[in-house]
């Protein structure tokens, strides 16, 4: 992706493979085709980069550090830079202070080679979030930088007659961290150097393999059958699949077919077309990402030529940036011209970002209302609770209020995200509350998280376990209220980037690919057994699913009112019914047969029946389905019955 044409014979299936990774990568983002799995293009990219850095800095023998990194930089700052400068303009015309201030942090880290570990801390690459970030696909340039840096020193301390031995032993250690951290720490693998850098290793291991002689008659197989790897892997996999792992290694090992001195270049890769987009795919990928994200700002339906229309914006854009700046050779005098355009255009870019982020995003700039419903994204807190968490066991403990505890709260992300609302029904009450809490888990006590479909929630087991254990602990006829995203351990995610998958995210020892009969039948079972163990000694309500959103509401929200469109997420009742159908059923199920209490969340959030994403145009969501403190407040009354319910019984 990034490294530059070396000086060697030029290969064209070299080129033509940078085509196919980022056609496949721009046909994904852009949902177009069934290439499920098309983010495999940028596992090419790294086997590419890895195979060119080795043969440069071989046939260079021991060059200059200082030389080898001025030249990358050359490289791979001013496209980056002059793409930051652009975005952050844009920015300051039509972004909130809040969207503001986050882009120049994604500039800031990107241009600082950081922005992995950025990401890493947030929304994973396949979650809604995602679609939001305008420089999310910089993480791989700074994977790359970072491999950048790291190797050249690797190569002057390893014995240059026989590389290949230590970079094979590194690359093992590697694809194992992979395939270990990618099942409990999906963002971690994915994201960072250490489980990425055996697919770099890989095209190194390419160049440096000791040489053999290949019958030429049989040359053309490898280039059909790297790229038939390739392709079955764009097509077969998709964001459901634990990332990298030990399934990156199919596209890997295509890239290194092609690669490789048993390959000759076939019409597949020496096309003209192949041939002028793999020049152009750096520039290309820079800015094919930023054109997806926009496509949001803009009232189009997400249908395919709208789809063809950012595709086709991309590769223009692309070809402009590689004609005015990636190919671009300033002279105004040698070191001044070098230094104007690596250091000087880079170093603006940075400094406006610092800037921007030291003001907080000027607000201000945008019309009014729009910095307001941006900042409903941090409104996720309410004062007055206090939380810790729990030193032995995962999860965390949250409490509220004095005196008696009039109800304890028990669930996930979605529980904590309620409290606020929980509390002031409590303090009417003049009640206290407790909360048990732990992100991605889901309250079924005989449950088994599946590896990979969430970020958090690997010990959901041992939380549950613990819950089970407290309960027991918990004073008679104190009453319970579970809350929970419910629908997505049924379904998975709710993203639009997830294609229209549908897997179980729990199992009960056996896994399911898909919402079977078994799986529903499995699904009630448990619920009504856990809902029925705690209902024997205390009141125990359910509260209805809050609608997930298919996008981030405060950013959908201040967008529009920036644009002077009136246009909110919104979700249908017929949506809500089918998302959330088996988790309906299991609840009413409780309710019948362990007299559980169901909280009818729908009558206050869905009143007309389609559930809205705002009130008097202020969000009600602080991102895609977490109720912000003002949505949740809503609940409060619906809430109170916890209490009035459980005076009663005294």
């Amino acid at each position: 992706m990034l490294v530059e044409p070396t000086r060697q014979r030029f290969r064209p299936d070299i080129n033509g493979l940078r085509a196919w990774a980022i056609g496949l990568v721009v046909l994904y983002h852009f949902d177009v085709g069934p290439l499920r799995g098309g983010f495999v293009g940028v596992d090419v990219f790294f086997v590419i980069s890895g195979y060119l850095m080795t043969d440069i800095l071989l046939r260079e023998g021991t060059p200059s550090l200082g030389r080898f990194y001025a030249r990358r930089a050359r490289r791979v700052l001013p496209p980056l830079a002059a793409m930051s400068v652009v975005l952050l303009v844009l920015g300051a015309a039509l972004l909130s202070a809040m969207e503001f201030e986050t882009l120049a942090v994604e500039v800031a880290t990107s241009l600082m080679g950081v922005s992995n570990f950025l990401f890493r801390e947030q929304s994973g690459y396949f979650d809604v979030a995602s679609r939001e970030k305008w420089l999310l696909h910089s993480w791989s340039l700074s994977v790359e930088m970072q491999f950048y840096l790291a190797f050249p020193l690797l190569l002057r301390l390893i014995d240059r007659g026989r590389p290949w031995r230590l970079i094979t032993l590194i690359s093992v250690f590697s694809l194992v961290a992979s395939l270990a951290v990618s099942p409990v720490q999906p963002a971690t693998a994915f994201f960072l150097l250490p489980t990425r850098a055996w697919e770099f290793l890989v095209g190194a291991l390419v160049r440096t393999m000791p040489r053999t002689r290949v019958n030429a008659r049989r040359l053309p197989v490898a280039e059909y059958i790297g790229l038939a790897l390739i392709l079955t892997s764009a097509i077969t996999f998709s964001a459901e699949v634990s990332w990298p792992s030990g399934w990156a290694a199919i596209p890997v090992l295509g890239a290194a077919l092609v690669l490789s001195e048993w390959n000759s270049p076939t019409a597949l890769t020496a096309n003209p077309f192949a041939q002028w987009l793999g020049t152009r795919s750096y520039s290309v990928y820079l800015w094919h990402w930023p054109v997806a994200v926009a496509l949001g700002f803009v009232p189009l339906p997400a249908h395919l030529p709208t789809k063809w229309l950012g595709i086709a914006l991309s590769l223009v854009l692309g070809a402009l940036s590689y004609a005015l700046v990636e190919r671009r050779e300033w002279h105004i005098g040698a070191r001044l011209g070098r230094a104007a355009w690596f250091v000087g255009l880079p170093g603006m870019a940075l400094l406006v970002a610092f800037l921007i982020v030291r003001h907080d995003g000027f607000p201000g700039r945008m019309p009014p209302g729009v910095d307001d419903a941006a900042a409903e994204a941090r409104n996720r807190h309410a004062p007055g609770i206090l939380c810790r968490d729990n030193i032995q066991q995962p999860g965390r403990t949250c409490t509220a209020g004095s005196g008696r505890t009039g109800v304890v709260v028990i669930g996930d992300s979605h529980a904590e995200s309620i409290l606020g609302a929980v509390a002031r029904a409590a303090h009417r009450a003049t009640a206290g509350i407790e909360a048990w809490s732990y992100p991605s888990c889901f309250t079924l006590f005989d449950a088994e998280v599946v590896p990979g479909i969430f970020r958090s929630g690997a010990r959901c087991r041992e939380f549950n376990e613990w819950v089970r254990a407290r309960l027991k602990e918990l004073p008679a006829n104190v009453p319970v209220l579970l809350v929970s995203r419910s629908s997505a351990y049924v379904h998975g995610n709710s993203e639009p980037s997830q294609r229209g998958e549908s897997r179980p995210a729990i199992h009960f020892g056996h896994l399911h690919g898909s919402l079977t009969p078994q799986f529903e039948r499995e699904y009630i079972h448990a619920y009504i057994e856990t809902v029925c163990e705690m209902a024997e000694r205390r009141p125990v309500f359910l509260l209805r699913p809050v609608a997930e959103m298919p996008v981030d509401v405060p950013r959908a929200v201040a967008r529009s009112l920036a644009m002077r469109i009136e246009r909110y997420p919104m979700v249908s009742a017929t949506e809500y019914s089918a998302r959330n159908r088996l988790v309906l059923a299991a609840q009413d199920a409780a309710a019948t047969k362990c007299g559980a209490i169901i909280l009818e969340s729908r009558d206050v959030l869905c009143p007309t029946g389609s559930c809205q994403s705002t009130l008097h145009r202020r969000p009600l969501y602080y991102d895609d389905d977490h109720l912000s403190q003002f949505g949740s407040l809503l609940l409060v009354p619906l809430l109170g019955k916890i209490f009035d319910a459980h005076a009663h019984a005294k």
